[in-house]
């Protein structure tokens, strides 16, 4: 059976080769592009797009070539923003050009199930719905209510700071989950080891690995790998992940309650 797997992946990879090889790019090539490092054929920058710690390398890419970075992943572009004034240029001054999401589908039902989350949901009606009531309850004269909530959590994290400073990060950590899960849902978080802080820190880091620009061939060719089950990333290595991450999207919206 696994042999079948492994030859089932072969095949998929010589079409796509074959896809890659015969499809034209949907950028045209008198685009002016972003910089960003040079890729190879056909595969693009997957072997140095980075996997873990992107930050680091998106921050070095900046220095060395400009605030906003053009990478491309097989077919998918990616055009990386390390700026705060050009993201709000972006974002804020043009929204209603930038405000789209690039549709991902290892977030979807198919995979891991999060296509449930207002921040991975396409620009529409749908989108439309979740952001007003969103800005219903958080825009600049609303957040006033939350004042004391973030007052109490403060004053806990300086406490916390005191007694352990080198538990920084944890107590960070503490402070953001403290405060969402009072806003939220009226729940006052344990001291430490709450489960919905560790569950919303497995939310997290399935959502962040499952989007990381050459993360999963899914992504990038769902024609092809949205048909199988098992999870092959960009440098051919096979993945077992969805099924904890299912896991975890499913008890997000309902745990709380």
């Amino acid at each position: 059976w696994t042999s079948n797997i492994y030859i089932a992946l072969g095949g998929l990879i010589c079409a796509t080769f074959f896809f890659l090889v015969t499809q034209r790019n949907h950028i045209p090539k008198s685009a002016h592009l972003p910089p960003g490092p040079p890729g190879k054929p056909f595969t693009g920058n997957v072997y140095n797009a980075p996997t873990e710690h992107e930050w680091k390398t998106y921050t070095d890419w900046a220095k060395q070539y400009s605030d906003l970075v053009y990478i491309k992943v097989l077919r998918h572009p990616i055009v990386i923003v390390n700026s705060l004034a050009v993201a709000h240029d972006l974002f804020e001054k043009r929204s209603l050009v930038y405000s789209d999401r690039y549709e991902f589908p290892m977030m979807s039902d198919l995979y891991i199930g999060f296509d449930w989350a207002f921040g991975a949901m396409r620009y529409g009606d749908k989108w439309w719905r979740h952001s007003k009531m969103f800005y219903q309850n958080f825009h600049l004269a609303a957040v006033t209510a939350y004042t004391s909530i973030q007052e109490k959590w403060t004053k806990e994290l300086l406490y916390r700071l005191h007694k352990s400073p080198d538990n920084f990060l944890q107590h960070i950590r503490h402070l953001a989950g403290a405060t969402i899960m009072e806003i939220i849902y009226s729940i006052d978080v344990l001291p430490s080891g709450d489960p919905y802080i560790h569950l919303a820190e497995q939310a997290t880091e399935a959502v962040l690995s499952a989007v990381i620009p050459g993360g999963f061939l899914v992504n990038t060719l769902p024609i092809f790998f949205s048909e199988i089950r098992t999870q092959v990333d960009a440098r051919g290595r096979v993945q077992n992940q969805s099924p904890v991450w299912r896991q975890v999207a499913t008890q997000m919206p309902v745990v709380p309650f």
